[in-house]
């Protein structure tokens, strides 16, 4: 019996010591998540809003989100040096490869099932993969566009093409950028936006598509190089055709302008975001065009931040299941209405009174999902892309096609290789 009553004294005893730790657990509260974006003005309030109902729609996890004042970048590279990176993170598009290969992000192919995966457009998909894997998914994306004015175009007799299915041959292209040139009233056929220039991004955003359409390549995929891709054959034939447009006065090397907008260019090579301007400023003059075909396919691109979640978070499941909600449907459309972007998922567009069906720029969704052109997804695409619009701003100049390309590629290929990008070549011994 005194035996008895000792196992229940020290039963009793062990319990009033583990209710303490019990309550701590209990009260331990939800599991915080860090997340950081480079939002700005209505598109910051939007994901706080966004996060705020998020947290409210669960109990597991608070989201708190921060707008990291040093550049974003900078700060999202500091933090990823020291292993700090926050849970969840907004990286560009094109950088997701970069930021995959440094392991400072995960893959996500575990999270994303297949009817998710379907919905997104094919550029969203292939902008966010590195080696076969899905590292990031952007919520919208901005898309090449060409713009035309229908003043001008009834001025030249051009066939207006009357949508994705119908672009310009190359051969009428080149017809109309002549008639247009022959326009005493414009200074340009093409505005190219050169006054943008100093942002070598935007050169690839505009240029790439073209150099790819015609079978150009930045990258040997076989070899992570440049020789035998960046001036190849087809290659050398794209840079070589768009340095002829600069040559023959259809696009300006220099402005400091929007010539489209002025009316002082018949076409305009940008972005969605310049829709609401362009409409405004010309109206029913203001006419939407599919990308012209100057080679065997017509090409546009995608540009866009994908949100990713970090290697370093110890709580990766619950970090998607806040990235599964901003990337639903409904908070898609959110993002796509007030940064005007195209919606990455073909449900969110459906919806939209600018993309769905009958809006003005649905052949934006069209031409992203069947012949939008990637680029490459190689850790050194930063590197890669200021080349390229280095080896552009040279043939705008004057250069000889011939030699800047062989001279560029060159500098790329040892560039690759010191910096580890691509493996330095054997040395062979006899």
């Amino acid at each position: 019996m005194k035996r008895f009553l000792q196992i229940i004294l020290v039963t009793v005893a062990l319990a009033i010591m583990a209710a303490p730790l019990a309550a701590q657990e209990e009260d331990a509260g939800p599991t915080t998540l860090e997340l950081w974006s480079p939002a700005q003005g209505a598109e910051a309030e939007l994901l706080r809003s966004q996060i705020e109902a998020y947290n409210d729609s669960q109990q597991d996890v608070v989201v708190e989100v921060y707008f990291p004042d040093d550049p974003y970048l900078e700060a999202v590279d500091a933090a990823s040096s020291l292993g700090e990176t926050p849970d969840i993170l907004m990286v560009p598009s094109s950088l997701v490869a970069y930021y995959a290969w440094q392991g400072a992000i995960i893959s996500l192919d575990g999270y994303v099932g297949d009817e998710m995966r379907n919905d997104f457009l094919a550029t969203t998909l292939s902008q966010g993969a590195y080696e076969g894997e899905l590292y990031g998914l952007a919520a919208v994306e901005s898309c090449l566009v060409m713009f035309a004015n229908n003043m001008f175009m009834h001025q030249t007799l051009a066939r207006v093409p009357e949508g994705a299915e119908d672009p310009w041959t190359n051969e009428e292209f080149h017809e109309v950028l002549m008639r247009l040139s022959r326009l005493h009233a414009l200074d340009a056929a093409m505005d190219v936006h050169a006054d943008q220039f100093t942002s070598t991004e935007f050169m690839n955003f505009v240029f790439h598509p073209m150099f790819a359409g015609q079978g150009g390549a930045l990258l040997n995929p076989e070899t992570s190089l440049a020789a035998d891709a960046f001036n190849s054959t087809q290659s050398l034939a794209a840079f070589g055709l768009i340095a002829d447009w600069f040559n023959a006065g259809y696009a300006l090397a220099e402005q400091d302008e929007d010539l489209f907008i002025q009316e002082k260019a018949g076409l305009s090579f940008t972005g969605e975001w310049a829709w609401e301007p362009y409409s405004r400023a010309l109206g029913d003059k203001l006419l939407v065009l599919p990308m012209p075909i100057l080679g065997e396919t017509p090409a546009t691109t995608s540009s866009s931040w994908s949100w990713a979640v970090s290697s370093a978070s110890d709580n990766p499941d619950q970090a998607w299941d806040c990235l599964a909600f901003l990337l639903g449907s409904t908070r898609i459309l959110q993002t796509s209405t007030v940064t005007g972007a195209v919606p990455a998922r073909k449900s969110a567009a459906e919806h939209s009174a600018v993309y769905g069906e009958n809006g003005p720029l649905r052949i934006l969704v069209v031409q992203l999902d069947s012949i939008g052109v990637a680029r490459p997804d190689s850790p050194a695409y930063g590197l890669v892309s200021r080349i390229f619009a280095e080896t552009l701003l040279s043939l705008a100049g004057g250069g000889d096609v011939v030699q800047t390309v062989g001279d560029a590629t060159q500098h790329l290929d040892s560039e690759l290789m010191r910096l580890g990008f691509a493996p330095l070549p054997e040395i062979v011994t006899e």
